[in-house]
């Protein structure tokens, strides 16, 4: 059952998915995100105090998320990714062959069946894309 307050919460996370996306005034996804967080406070969705709580409680995963966007962040600015787009743009493939994350179990077929960078390759190579999967005993 949705609660009255639902639509709106669902409205600033939209808002939120968008900005980070977007990236509009070249604002960070870390600073869409804290508007995001801001404007559930603001908005009386969520109180302050559980808000710290929360961020408090989950200390580990904050700290993943950091390290995480920052080995991004180092590695779109030293030119890591243009580098392997040029370098795989000159050896101009006929093919690409692609182990797509490992699966505990079967996989279901469609668009969750692969990890989201297998699915960028697969939306956006110009060339077919051969998955190659290790049995799962």
């Amino acid at each position: 059952m949705l609660t009255p307050t639902a639509p709106l919460a669902a409205a600033i996370f939209l808002a939120t998915v968008a900005l980070v996306i977007a990236k509009p005034w070249r604002l960070t996804e870390a600073i869409a995100a804290l508007f995001g967080a801001g404007a559930m406070v603001v908005a009386g969705l969520v109180s302050p105090g559980a808000a710290a709580s929360d961020v408090g409680g989950h200390w580990n995963v904050m700290l993943f998320f950091l390290g995480l966007t920052g080995a991004a962040a180092v590695a779109e600015r030293s030119g890591l990714f243009d580098a392997l787009a040029g370098t795989s743009a000159r050896l101009n493939p006929d093919a690409l062959i692609l182990s797509p994350r490992p699966r505990t179990g079967p996989t279901e077929p469609g668009p969750r069946s692969v990890g989201h960078v297998a699915r960028f390759v697969l939306d956006h190579s110009p060339v077919p894309v051969l998955l190659m999967r290790p049995r799962v005993p």
